[in-house]
Order: C-alpha cells, then structure tokens, then sequence
C-alpha cells in the first residue's frame, strides 16, 4: 500500500545525440530529470540508406507526481533537447525500501 502513496510519473522522451553516455549525461546534468535512479537510455533505430542508424534515443525516467508535467515536459523540451515527451501515471514502484516504510519503521522505534 505503501507503494501507492509513493506516487511518480513516467517521463519517455526522444533525444538526438551521438550516444547513450552524452544522452544520460545531458539527463543527469538535471536534477529534476534524473529520475529515482538515473535514465534509461535505449537507441531508436531508423532505416537511412537501407541500414539501420540510431541518431536518436530514448530515454525513460520516474519522477515524483509533486513535480508539474508541464515542468517536465519544459525541462526535457528545452533545457536537454528532448521530443515527444510522454508523462504517464505510475501505479505501483516496487523499490528495495521506499522512503515512507522506512520513515514508518523509525516512527515506530522498530
């Protein structure tokens, strides 16, 4: 249940650059884009000339619900080059420990 009160978004964004690293790099260089554990960089491929070629990539980052879409999606537009952004509710994030059980466990002198 916990997990339900840890609400997030999901931010899927397209990026040109020259790899995944510049590409995570720009992303972190965000704070308020760089997701609970840093980006999700994947290639998008595309046929040029009868090969594949990946001049873009996509990356996929939780933010916290807190944040404004519209603030996401400015940041990701604006600030690290980003297109066709898409900010989707999340409903469950199955962490290791979410911040709420471990602030309840001090709470609770456990």
């Amino acid at each position: 249940m916990l997990e339900r009160l840890e609400a997030h978004l999901k931010v899927t964004a397209n990026m040109r650059g020259t790899s995944a690293e510049e590409v995570a790099e720009r992303v972190l260089s965000q704070p308020s884009l760089s997701g609970l554990q840093g980006p999700t960089v994947s290639p998008v491929f595309s046929n040029r000339n009868g090969s594949a070629t990946a001049d873009y990539y996509a990356i996929v980052i939780c933010v916290p619900k807190q944040a404004s879409p519209l603030q996401i999606c400015s940041a990701a537009e604006d600030v690290i080059g980003g297109s066709g952004v898409l900010i989707s509710p999340l409903t469950y994030i199955f962490d290791e420990e979410t911040p709420r059980w471990r602030q309840l466990l001090l709470n609770l002198g456990l």
